[in-house]
């Protein structure tokens, strides 16, 4: 099975049991970045909430190489599986690299003015205050 036909099963609209399955056998695959918001033809954010529960148990070596494109995933919190992804870097442990990225993150939403993303990485990841967004996280 490649990993296109798993990313399908990924698709929200499947039923529960193909979700599940495509879930499992994602979970297999070692490699991250195939699952930071992937999108092709068939391919989309119909999927992102599931990859959001696949990168969250991954460890936090597995993150580091997408670690900047997990920030970038949660300036906008609406995006299916925002709320996860945000979880999990709050969870990150703290470390040099964490820091770093982290730090380029916020003087980016600075410079975009995006003030909303700011907030997000304030409340979310630093504070791990997800009071307001708890159904999301399922």
């Amino acid at each position: 099975m490649s990993i296109d036909d798993i990313l399908l099963m990924l698709d929200e609209r499947n039923p529960d049991e193909i979700q599940a399955e495509g879930i499992r056998l994602a979970e297999t695959i070692t490699t991250t970045s195939i699952f930071v918001k992937p999108v092709s033809q068939k391919i989309g954010m119909r999927t992102w909430h599931n990859c959001a529960k696949i990168l969250y148990k991954k460890t936090d070596e597995e993150l580091q190489p997408v670690l900047s494109r997990l920030f970038r995933w949660i300036s906008n919190t609406t995006m299916p599986g925002a709320i996860i992804i945000a979880k999990r870097l709050h969870e990150f442990e703290r470390n040099e690299l964490f820091d770093r990225v982290l730090k380029y993150t916020i003087i980016e939403a600075q410079k975009l003015n995006d003030d909303e993303w700011i907030n997000e990485i304030e409340q979310l990841v630093i504070k791990g205050d997800f009071s307001d967004v708890e159904n999301l996280l399922q």
